[in-house]
């Protein structure tokens, strides 16, 4: 359930080894995929995909800041690694926030970008 394609899993009522290991190996190898080197496009540490929107769009929070961030991974050009960072787009909300919005059928807002 959720917005978009819904709410992404990280576990279940009960710890399914396989299922939850996957999908907390796909976020350190997620995190590992953006590490081109010092200088270029990582992923931030601490931010997690928690809605997958398609076409390389994402809902992601921040938990170190509890705060969601929208990654439009289809606006990045690879030739510049400007376009990565300007990617996330914080939305100056919590999660919290966030699901009150969905659960009142408002949208979680638009990037600050359009």
């Amino acid at each position: 359930f959720g917005p978009a394609y819904g709410l992404m899993s990280v576990t279940d009522d009960e710890y399914d080894e396989q299922a939850d290991d996957a999908y907390i190996q796909a976020y350190y190898e997620q995190v590992q995929s953006w590490k081109v080197d010092e200088n270029g496009p990582q992923w931030p540490e601490g931010l997690i995909s928690i809605v997958d929107v398609g076409c390389g769009v994402r809902w992601c929070l921040d938990c170190e800041k509890d705060e969601l961030v929208y990654f439009a991974g289809d606006c990045i050009d690879v030739t510049d690694p400007a376009s990565f960072r300007q990617a996330f787009v914080r939305q100056g909300i919590t999660f919290e926030q966030a699901v009150r919005l969905w659960l009142d059928r408002r949208a979680w807002g638009q990037t600050k970008n359009s």
